[in-house]
């Protein structure tokens, strides 16, 4: 028999999603999949397109055009790779601050879901959630789809939960 809880957390979890993406929405100025590609090449800076195609799942010739419009828009810079036949990409400055923007806009919406906590149950909130998260992606590839909108400075000093057990960066 399923725990009753398995409702409640199903429904919590559409109802963070739903709060998160209609912020996100909100106050993105660009559309998808141009935000996602951003945030992509935020979260593992020197990518190349192919790899930024197999994080967001586009097709190369799609993630093609969605650096090249971001490149237009000086949010995102192609820069020399180790190999020779790709092209590595980076943030720009106002790359970044839109990125920055992205991240406080989703931070804000969760923010004010969780204000109803303490902070004795935020605490025991994040040990549980680390806890869950810990091993939920099985290799590098879903790891970095998994912490896409991640803020990964947060984890820089914890360590990350989702793909921390792997080997390299999330």
């Amino acid at each position: 028999m399923t725990p009753a809880y398995i409702g409640d957390l199903h429904n919590l979890v559409l109802a963070l999603c739903h709060l998160v993406l209609k912020e996100a929405e909100h106050r993105r100025e660009r559309t998808e999949p141009d935000s996602t590609v951003l945030l992509a090449v935020a979260a593992h800076p020197g990518l190349s397109v192919g790899e930024v195609a197999s994080i967001v799942r586009l097709t190369h010739s799609g993630a093609v055009r969605v650096v090249d419009r971001l490149e237009a828009a000086a949010l995102v810079r192609r820069t020399k790779a180790t190999d020779a036949r790709a092209v590595a990409l980076a943030l720009t400055k106002a790359g970044q601050r839109a990125v920055h923007r992205m991240h406080e806009a989703q931070g804000g919406a969760l923010d004010r879901r969780l204000a109803c906590l303490s902070p004795s149950e935020a605490r025991t909130l994040r040990g549980l959630l680390a806890r869950m998260l810990e091993g939920a992606a099985e290799s590098r590839e879903q790891a970095r789809r998994l912490c896409l909108d991640c803020d990964h400075a947060i984890c820089r000093d914890r360590g990350c939960p989702v793909g921390g057990h792997l080997e390299g960066e999330t």
